[in-house]
């Protein structure tokens, strides 16, 4: 009767943990995510994920430790983050090659953060920042972001009148490409 009994108890505590551990998960909303998360990626994905996850929390805490010592902090998680790499196979519908759709996507998510720059209590410091950044620039990559913000007006100016077809522009390399 005693090997019973013992088998009984076991199995009693057994119990009483998988309800702590229920209970735990039941009681913690982001944990209840994050396994809902884990569910509906693939199977095959899971373990690359979760150490993903394993790296981000060790590199947490060893900056915590370190932060004095070596001036880097890791202080809130990237909202823009991404766990799978973007991939486009062949040309799009358009008829764009894939690098043509990473510069869209790109060119978009750079104008949307543009608005940062305009906030009262960054806008002075971003202006000092790039004025000192442009000071120590070469002539050649001088020019060649004069070239570009010129472009980018000429883009955006072509954009808002409706039937004009936003062009090339001249060949990089040439006489006619050359910045003035």
């Amino acid at each position: 009767m005693g090997a019973a009994t013992t088998t009984l108890e076991d199995l009693h505590q057994l119990l009483e943990v998988a309800q702590g551990v229920l209970t735990a998960i039941a009681d913690n909303d982001d944990l209840r995510r994050l396994l809902a998360a884990l569910e509906r990626i693939p199977g095959s994905d899971r373990a690359t994920i979760v150490a993903i996850i394993e790296r981000e929390a060790d590199l947490r805490q060893l900056s915590e430790t370190t932060a004095r010592h070596t001036g880097v902090r890791l202080e809130r998680p990237n909202p823009h983050a991404r766990l799978y790499v973007r991939s486009v196979e062949g040309a799009d519908d358009s008829g764009q090659e894939p690098e043509h759709a990473r510069m869209v996507h790109a060119s978009i998510e750079a104008a949307k953060r543009t608005c940062l720059l305009f906030r009262p209590d960054l806008h002075h410091k971003w202006r000092a920042a790039l004025a000192e950044a442009f000071a120590n620039l070469d002539p050649d990559v001088r020019a060649d972001v004069a070239r570009l913000a010129r472009e980018m007006l000429d883009v955006l100016a072509a954009t808002e009148s409706p039937g004009v077809e936003v062009n090339d522009g001249p060949a990089v390399g040439t006489t006619q490409g050359t910045p003035t």
